[in-house]
C-alpha cells in the first residue's frame, strides 16, 4: 500500500542536510579570509549559527494539501496558543475544544490554498505548453482582478475595511 504523504516526508526528510550544505558553502565562498577550509578548521561560522538553531523545521505542503509532520506539528502549536487567548471569545466550553476547532480551520485553510495554488499552476502551465502564453497572461490578469475584488467585498461583509492591497 502507497503512503499517504509520502513525497512530502521524503522532501521534508532532505530539508535540514540541505541547509547544513548551503550553510558549507556559504562559509567556503564568503568565509574569513577569503574562505572556509572545513576539513582544516572545521565548521565555519554561518555553519556554526546554523546549529545554534537546532534542526530545521521542514514546512513543506503537497499539491493535494498534504502537510509534513512538521507543519503538522505548527498547525498544533498556532491551535494551542490561539486556544489559550480566545477560547471565550470562541463560544468555545474548553481550551481542547477550542484547540480541536482552530486546528482544524488552519488545516482546512492551508489545505485548501495548496490545493488551488497548484491547480492554477497546471492550467497556467497547460496554457503556455499549448501555445497560449498571451491567454494565459490574460487569464491570470482577469483571476487577480477576480481575487482582488472578492477580497474586497469580503472586507466589506465583515466590516473589516475595503480590501488594501
Amino acid at each position: 500500500m502507497k503512503k499517504r504523504n509520502g513525497v512530502v516526508e521524503k522532501r521534508a526528510g532532505t530539508i535540514n542536510s540541505e541547509y547544513q550544505r548551503k550553510a558549507q558553502k556559504a562559509d567556503k565562498d564568503w568565509g574569513p579570509g577569503g574562505g572556509w577550509d572545513r576539513d582544516a578548521q572545521g565548521p565555519g561560522p554561518v555553519e556554526q549559527r546554523l546549529a545554534q538553531f537546532g534542526q530545521v523545521r521542514a514546512l513543506i505542503v503537497g499539491p493535494r494539501g498534504e502537510v509534513s509532520k512538521d507543519m503538522a506539528w505548527l498547525f498544533t502549536q498556532m491551535a494551542k496558543v490561539g486556544a489559550e487567548r480566545k477560547w471565550r471569545i470562541m463560544g468555545a466550553r474548553s481550551i481542547p475544544e477550542a484547540r480541536a476547532v482552530l486546528k482544524r480551520r488552519i488545516t482546512r485553510m492551508v489545505g485548501n490554498f495548496a490545493i488551488r495554488a497548484a491547480a492554477r499552476l497546471k492550467r497556467e502551465v497547460l496554457g503556455i505548453a499549448l501555445g497560449g502564453g498571451n491567454a494565459a497572461a490574460k487569464a491570470r490578469a482577469k483571476a487577480k482582478r477576480f481575487h482582488h475584488n472578492l477580497n474586497k467585498e469580503y472586507g466589506f461583509q465583515h466590516a473589516h475595511g475595503p480590501y488594501v492591497g
